[in-house]
């Protein structure tokens, strides 16, 4: 199971992107960081690229700047052609706080040492907020069912995506089926946008999509409902964590979480689409996925290098 879920081929995807931003700082707030001791500045915040590399900058630049504000310290924001670049930019200590999935989270925990600290919300209010993983494919396909893939094509995200392999790697499990064994080809398609696109545009006979981002890119207008169908949703799954850095101090650590609990629309004015501010989270809130990991015998290093 390991080996025929690391060999699955990915898309090609443009370079390595990282970009900067410089964030609540100037005039009189340069010395505002002394405050908190031990805070890096700037303070260098990795996102996965769970979609294209820009929209997901784009969507955090306002909240990076609060967050900066808060703080008093620059922000920068990094991204990475995969989740595993952001994996590995916190364990070389290039990454200090991350926005992870709670499959990239948990490998990060294990071998880069992150600790969770806030958990996106999509709805004011949401206590334990979840999502879902759904398999998609054209509505006017004969596909129904996940076993009726066979033999077909797949698109699943990233190796290190939770709604995007782990899920779908579940689901195939239980319809009886080994996606490496039992479609005629897989890829990783890089993005959950990518995939559903790949889906719509019959590329692929079937992908793997996020319910969030789904019903982003429905809004949007990049999806459209009357081309697509739903085959397959999984179980609740915990919403992306913000982490943090072992090796930062205490208090440090404790600043940045009330830096994100303090992310509303009355401070921002506007949230960026689907996250709606964020709640207190922890190691233990990803102890399904930890479950789920060992039942389908994977290795966590090996998803976190592939």
């Amino acid at each position: 199971m390991v080996s025929a879920v690391a060999r699955r081929v990915r898309l090609p995807l443009a370079s390595l992107v990282v970009l900067a931003l410089a964030v609540g700082c100037g005039g009189e707030e340069e010395g505002a960081a002394a405050e908190i001791e031990g805070i890096p500045d700037p303070l260098v915040m990795g996102l996965i690229p769970a979609e294209d590399g820009d929209e997901v900058v784009q969507r955090y630049e306002p909240i990076a700047e609060f967050v900066g504000e808060e703080l008093g310290v620059e922000v920068e924001l990094f991204t990475a052609t995969d989740y595993s670049g952001i994996i590995e930019s916190m364990r070389s200590e290039n990454v200090d706080i991350a926005w992870f999935g709670p499959l990239s989270y948990v490998l990060a925990a294990e071998v880069a040492g992150a600790e969770a600290v806030a958990v996106q919300v999509e709805e004011e209010g949401e206590e334990e907020p979840t999502y879902n993983s759904y398999i998609i494919t054209q509505q006017d396909s004969d596909i129904e069912e996940i076993e009726d893939l066979e033999g077909g094509t797949f698109a699943f995200v990233d190796p290190a995506s939770t709604s995007g392999n782990l899920f779908p790697t579940k689901g195939f499990a239980d319809a009886g089926m080994d996606p490496d064994e039992d479609l005629a080809e897989t890829i990783f398609a890089g993005g959950h946008d990518a995939a559903g696109l790949a889906v719509q545009n019959g590329d692929v006979d079937g992908g793997a999509i996020a319910s969030t981002i789904y019903n982003t890119m429905v809004e949007e207008g990049a999806l459209d409902e009357d081309e697509i169908e739903i085959i397959h949703e999984s179980e609740p799954i915990p919403n992306s964590p913000i982490s943090v850095r072992e090796d930062l101090p205490p208090e440090v650590k404790e600043e940045v979480q009330e830096a994100f609990l303090n992310v509303t629309a009355d401070e921002l004015g506007e949230l960026p689409e689907g996250i709606a501010g964020y709640t207190e989270g922890s190691n233990e809130d990803y102890d399904s996925i930890r479950d789920l990991i060992d039942t389908l015998d994977l290795d966590l290093e090996e998803l976190a290098e592939e």
